[in-house]
């Protein structure tokens, strides 16, 4: 990532005082993230979120102000996100968000500048990690996720320039060059493959289940993917909803108790608010 763009980033997470644990959210931009993350830094899963809950490993002793949400669009606390959180332009970011949408304060108002791209190309990007060293398809399922890849095939609205410079900002301009070798259905046939949209879940046991090919990742990247192994407990339940958007509406507030927050269209909003509190970390 280059110097300026990196300058940006809340200092938190160059920190090398705090032991932080991690938040994992539902999906793979989150735990590739994660498992990238404990690579580069040693942190260890301690936390699971969906938008109606989190629960932390059993037994574990939570330390305040140590937990970073991973992939999750906190309204405050330390969190690795690629989500738009702004509603408007004269709207607020979460200071302490890793995010280059609330870096660059995209709303509604400036929606189709925003980094399309995952949590995950953030993190690789912003700790300098080689991607070179990836086989071909390994880079695709960089792109893969959380459809970085779609904006190289334009239908409606045409924002490629808008990609091509994100990841030309995080020096990762050979990206460009992959996504433009390969097709939109090579690139869904690799999700197919991978299993890439499924879900993560906490079974009755509260135990982490997935159908995502975790065996199939791991040769990938030449290291292994998997789920926390602990069980989990409940710790607080979440209402979640979404509102649409009118374009130049700057009076609009955010809902009372927000946990999360994110604009995931031009037009509407989803977000989670505290339904039953237990120990809320974040």
């Amino acid at each position: 990532m280059i110097k300026n763009i990196k300058e940006k980033f809340p200092s938190w997470v160059n920190d090398t005082d705090t032991n932080y644990t991690l938040c994992l959210s539902n999906d793979i931009d989150s735990l590739l993230s994660c498992i990238f993350i404990k690579q580069f830094k040693g942190y260890d899963i301690s936390h699971f979120y969906t938008f109606n809950a989190i629960g932390q490993v059993r037994g574990y002793k939570h330390v305040p102000n140590s937990l970073i949400g991973v992939d999750i669009a906190l309204e405050t606390g330390k969190t690795w996100d690629n989500h738009v959180t702004m509603l408007h332009r004269n709207d607020k970011a979460n200071p302490n968000s890793a995010n280059l949408n609330a870096i660059n304060k995209i709303s509604m108002s400036n929606y189709f500048d925003k980094f399309c791209g995952s949590t995950l190309l953030q993190i690789l990007s912003y700790y300098d990690y080689d991607i070179s060293n990836l086989s071909e398809e390994g880079k695709m399922i960089l792109l893969a996720i959380d459809g970085t890849y779609i904006p190289f095939f334009p239908w409606k609205i045409d924002f490629s320039g808008t990609i091509r410079n994100y990841l030309k900002q995080m020096e990762y301009e050979e990206l460009i060059e992959v996504a433009e070798r390969h097709t939109q259905a090579e690139f869904k046939e690799l999700i197919y493959k991978y299993n890439l949209k499924e879900n993560i879940y906490i079974n009755e046991n509260g135990i982490l289940e997935t159908e995502l090919d975790l065996a199939g990742l791991s040769k990938v990247f030449l290291m292994p993917i998997e789920l926390p192994k602990d069980g989990f407990e409940l710790l607080t339940e979440f209402e979640q909803d979404g509102v649409p958007l009118t374009k130049g509406n700057y009076n609009i507030t955010k809902p009372d108790g927000l946990f999360s927050i994110a604009v995931t269209g031009r037009d509407y909003y989803k977000y989670s608010t505290i339904k039953k509190k237990g120990e809320l970390v974040c």
